[in-house]
């Protein structure tokens, strides 16, 4: 955190990206549920919500970390590409009639509301803290 903010601060914008994982993947899921039962692709069965965790854990845990540690998000893209593109290998692997650029396309689709819904949580916290006054400059300053 840059000097002269609180140091709970940087735990709760930690706990905010922990908090914005639990929304946004739920988010993705059903957007990858509905996109590949478009054409009879996919016909429901098998967990994919337990797929798609599991093929991203290791690199999405490893990209938020570095981020954690400060790394800068130009340098962690690369490993959340790779992210996408063992999801879709894993869906591509478990649903046959689903193509890699297909899954790929459902995954960047299922991204957009999830990005849509994390920042807005993020924006609402933001301006809740600015408004009690919890962050210097804010109200309550």
């Amino acid at each position: 955190m840059p000097p002269g903010v609180p140091a709970w601060l940087g735990v709760v914008m930690g706990g905010m990206g922990l908090v914005t994982t639990w929304v946004a993947f739920p988010i993705i899921v059903a957007v990858l549920r509905w996109w590949l039962k478009r054409g009879g692709r996919w016909d429901g069965q098998g967990d994919l919500f337990n797929l798609v965790a599991a093929s991203w854990l290791v690199a999405d845990t490893l990209g938020a970390g570095l981020a954690a540690l400060g790394v800068p998000p130009l340098l962690t893209l690369p490993l959340w590409l790779y992210s996408v593109w063992v999801g879709a290998q894993a869906i591509e692997g478990a649903i046959p009639q689903a193509s890699l650029g297909y899954c790929i396309a459902g995954i960047a689709i299922g991204l957009l509301p999830a990005i849509v819904a994390a920042g807005s949580m993020f924006a609402l916290v933001g301006v809740l803290m600015v408004v009690t006054g919890l962050v210097p400059g804010g109200a309550g300053a």
